[in-house]
């Protein structure tokens, strides 16, 4: 760990990926060209100590419906990276987080997010808040009053 991006310094991790062997094997060799290490299966403990840790995901999918690894980093206050499209975006990490449509916008949004990295406490305060909305008991409460409404208005 420990790669130079710009001028900034920083740990990268490249958490998942753990599907597909061969391209597993061919991220793991890029990773380690920059430091950067590649950790699969983790488990729950593991992956809530390395959220608590974190102070950024980046998301690289295009038009996530959800994103549940961004909703669960987010309600640790980490600062989510996303690209501009789908419900990830959409309902979960605009407000809060940074958004990008290319890699070069990608590199950027990084860039700017470690950059302010210290004086950011209010955007992950922001973050734990929206997140906070995807938790299981406020969504329960939250369907329960729109049947109520529907139904019994």
């Amino acid at each position: 760990s420990g790669e130079a991006l710009g001028h900034v310094r920083f740990d990268a991790l490249i958490v998942g990926l753990g599907y597909d062997k061969d391209y597993l094997e061919s991220v793991k060799r890029l990773a380690s060209k920059y430091g950067i290490e590649v950790v699969t299966n983790l488990s729950e403990g593991e992956k809530w100590d390395l959220l608590c840790r974190a102070g950024f995901i980046l998301h690289g999918a295009v038009n996530e419906h959800f994103g549940l690894a961004v909703a669960e980093a987010m309600f640790t206050g980490v600062i989510p990276i996303v690209h501009v499209s789908g419900g990830l975006w959409e309902d979960v990490a605009s407000g809060v987080g940074y958004g990008y449509t290319n890699n070069e916008e990608a590199v950027k949004a990084l860039l700017t997010a470690v950059s302010r990295f210290g004086n950011d406490q209010e955007q992950r305060l922001k973050a734990i808040e929206k997140a906070t909305k995807f938790h299981y008991t406020q969504f329960k409460t939250n369907l329960l009053k729109i049947l109520e409404d529907c139904c019994y208005s």
